[in-house]
């Protein structure tokens, strides 16, 4: 059975930080609309994803980014995840 979703990356965020993320999925990589959020794997976590964007790259392939910041008052494990239909 397949999922609506894929999830991809996984990194920690500290307290107050923000990080941004790269995805490329080979050949035009196009993935179709997408949803990507930063995806909380401790309890208790507060992740936001603040930006997301797409651009077409000069060998036409499709590449997605995202920025995660952490809001609460420690680190919190995540992944990204992502799809649409």
């Amino acid at each position: 059975m397949t999922t609506p979703y894929w999830t991809a990356g996984q990194g920690t965020l500290g307290a107050g930080a923000s990080q941004d993320w790269w995805f490329t999925f080979g050949g035009n990589g196009d993935q179709g609309p997408l949803l990507i959020q930063a995806e909380p794997l401790d309890a208790s976590g507060e992740l936001d994803t603040v930006q997301i964007g797409e651009s077409l790259n000069d060998n036409g392939f499709l590449t997605y980014w995202a920025t995660a910041t952490n809001n609460g008052s420690a680190p919190v494990k995540f992944q990204w995840r992502g799809g649409g239909f």
